[in-house]
């Protein structure tokens, strides 16, 4: 069970480091964050749809970074840099990393990159390829927009009959789920009632292949990366699972594509689900470096950092 005392102190460490670099230091590069791409769908919670960038809005974005003398990057050459304690020569650096493994990411995202000849980071959780993954973020916010009331444990009464009630719903429930750790398949069924297995199958439309992963790693644009096997929060599960889940993750990779990744993504990242446990072990793994999504820029000092390097979700405003 996770100990809110250190989590906590973890927490206030990390926002001093920040507001330290930023006294001290000019950020030189930031490490921009995607998961979807398709049209946004207004009819869905904003939280829900924060994950996702319109294709076209995206194509923009890229143009005005462009236009305003940003240079796009590999993760390994912005590595290098702080490395070398070389940042002062550089500047508006961008590295684009993707997450999990939905098939937008191929049909959508891979497209735009290439045309304009970008670099990125494709961090894939085994279970999305492999059509194991309960997208329970997707039926979370269909069952909040679908319904008025919803019922948990076959007996808890929630009213979400407005918009601000579901929108903090979906927090406060995505913040339960994520406390289950590696047994969220079981608690998954108790507290909504469906079977796991019906939510698996439910949107294995939005899942990538292996084939499409393979095809994406021989572009030399492309890194694939390590986001585990079953996509649970690290926090909440004893360390023997979590070292397993990592491992497994690094073996499918290296199956499907023939490469061993030596970059890491952290399962949502957030301060509430990773913390120096996970930081430090992914260091020990031998991975080069760990991402989460602290939202802030890299800043020169960030090489002693480099295995909780933060990440800016790019969105739709």
């Amino acid at each position: 069970m996770i100990n809110k005392t250190i989590a906590l102190a973890e927490l206030m460490n990390r926002k001093m480091h920040n507001y330290f670099n930023e006294l001290t230091q000019n950020p030189f590069a930031t490490i921009l964050m995607l998961h979807r791409s398709r049209k946004y769908n207004f009819n869905n919670l904003q939280f829900f749809e924060d994950m996702n960038i319109d294709p076209l809005i995206l194509k923009n974005k890229i143009l005005k970074y462009i236009s305003d003398g940003y240079k796009f990057v590999s993760l390994d050459y912005l590595l290098t840099i702080l490395k070398e304690k070389n940042c002062n020569n550089h500047k508006k650096l961008l590295v684009v990393t993707i997450d999990d493994g939905y098939l937008e990411t191929y049909s959508n995202i891979f497209p735009i990159l290439n045309n304009f000849n970008i670099p990125f980071t494709f961090y894939v959780s085994s279970s999305f390829p492999n059509k194991k993954i309960g997208l329970w973020w997707n039926f979370l916010n269909d069952s909040l927009i679908n319904n008025n009331k919803i019922t948990l444990f076959n007996k808890v009464l929630v009213d979400i009959s407005t918009i601000q009630k579901k929108q903090n719903t979906y927090i406060n429930l995505s913040r339960e789920l994520l406390k289950m750790g590696k047994n969220i398949e079981s608690n998954f069924v108790r507290m909504f009632n469906v079977e796991y297995d019906t939510l698996v199958h439910a949107y294995q439309d939005n899942l990538i292949d292996w084939d499409h992963i393979n095809e994406m790693s021989k572009n030399s644009l492309c890194t694939i990366g390590s986001h585990t096997n079953n996509h649970f929060g690290l926090r909440f599960s004893n360390l023997e699972d979590v070292v397993k889940d990592i491992l497994i993750n690094k073996e499918d990779i290296k199956k499907y594509t023939g490469t061993i990744p030596i970059h890491f993504a952290y399962p949502y990242g957030t301060y509430y689900s990773v913390g120096m446990r996970e930081f430090n072990l992914i260091k020990k793994l031998d991975f080069s470096s760990g991402v989460n999504t602290f939202s802030t820029n890299i800043f020169p000092s960030d090489f002693n950092n480099r295995y909780s390097l933060p990440r800016v979700v790019l969105k739709n405003d």
